[in-house]
């Protein structure tokens, strides 16, 4: 294999098709022009895509937060930066669409919701509580075990926690649970805790897509 210019040129390989270098095995000799790197960086799509991906930098902000927090976040702020790029971008979208909700929300003191990805559920919650946020752990806590036994085809759940109303400087509480499998005690006691507290008994259910290369 030849690449003329920088290991880029073979990530532009690589992404123009279809994120594969199964072209590969047809030939015996490979050689990488220098400007496929460019090609790619003047493709609509790939411009639309570097627009979209701008909200997607509020994850990794998360990311800092959790690693700026005590040593028991060390574990959160890896599992938090395990998404890609594109997955941080529509986990940033619904993080923020959801703080839009819970701001504008004036009937109750707190606004919860969950993503259900690939292997790991996501739960988040805004909640104003005061210093040390005791109330607003424990309310994480419980809808993270609600949620893994509601989604038992995800063994890991991350709960974010943060303010209901926007403020200039956010806290943030962290939950991470991996737990491969549910005791019958552990079901026995996450219904009964979901029937006492009548937490996500019956959710809104949404369904969203979203394109990696936006159209437009």
């Amino acid at each position: 294999m030849i690449i003329v210019g920088g290991e880029e040129e073979l990530l532009a390989f690589y992404l123009l098709n279809n994120k594969s270098f199964e072209r590969f095995s047809e030939a015996d000799n490979i050689m990488i022009q220098d400007g496929s790197w460019d090609h790619l960086q003047n493709k609509s799509e790939y411009k639309a895509k570097k627009k979209a991906d701008k909200i997607s930098y509020g994850w990794d902000s998360i990311i800092d937060r959790a690693n700026e927090g005590s040593k028991k976040y060390e574990l959160v702020a890896r599992e938090l930066a395990r998404p890609n790029r594109f997955q941080r971008r529509y986990l940033s979208k619904v993080f923020f669409k959801d703080h839009v909700l819970a701001h504008k929300d004036d009937k109750h003191d707190l606004f919860r919701s969950m993503l259900v990805g690939d292997g790991t559920t996501y739960c988040f919650l805004f909640q104003d509580d005061p210093q040390p946020h005791e109330r607003r752990k424990k309310i994480l806590e419980v809808i993270c075990w609600i949620a893994r036994y509601k989604f038992q085809q995800n063994k890991k759940v991350l709960g974010i926690a943060t303010e209901k109303q926007f403020r200039p400087e956010c806290s943030y509480d962290f939950c991470f649970m991996n737990l491969p499998e549910l005791t019958k005690k552990n079901k026995e006691e996450i219904v009964n805790m979901q029937r006492k507290l009548d937490i996500f008994v019956n959710p809104d259910v949404v369904y969203t897509y979203e394109d990696e290369y936006p159209k437009r």
